[in-house]
């Protein structure tokens, strides 16, 4: 107990990272990571740093190859306004990097 509290008062003291206690408490089975419960998305992070949103664009037949191109580019009409650090585009998907986990979890309730 005495080795957190002196790793979390060199880390506050860093400025670059911002630590905040969750109340696991009440939580059942003493499960940590319960606040997430009843979130649709559990945030990902990749090796960047950068939350990823990753949005499937597959559509089926012949013409899904148009379709495709249609759905991508609604996604970028609808998130033009959006705080997007990058846009990945592949085969069937593209992928939107963002910052911040609040940001991530807004923007995938939105889509």
């Amino acid at each position: 107990e005495h080795l957190l509290e002196g790793v979390l008062t060199q880390m506050e003291e860093l400025k670059s990272w911002t630590i905040s206690c969750v109340d696991t408490t009440n939580c059942t089975n003493r499960d940590t990571f319960s606040y997430l419960a009843g979130w649709k998305l559990i945030p990902r992070v990749d090796k960047s740093g950068m939350y990823q949103l990753i949005i499937s664009l597959k559509g089926q037949g012949w013409r899904s190859r148009d379709a495709e191109m249609n759905k991508r580019n609604q996604l970028l009409e609808m998130v033009k306004d959006f705080n997007i650090a990058k846009i990945v585009h592949g085969e069937g998907e593209t992928i939107l990097l963002v910052g911040h986990v609040l940001e991530c979890v807004a923007y995938s309730d939105c889509l």
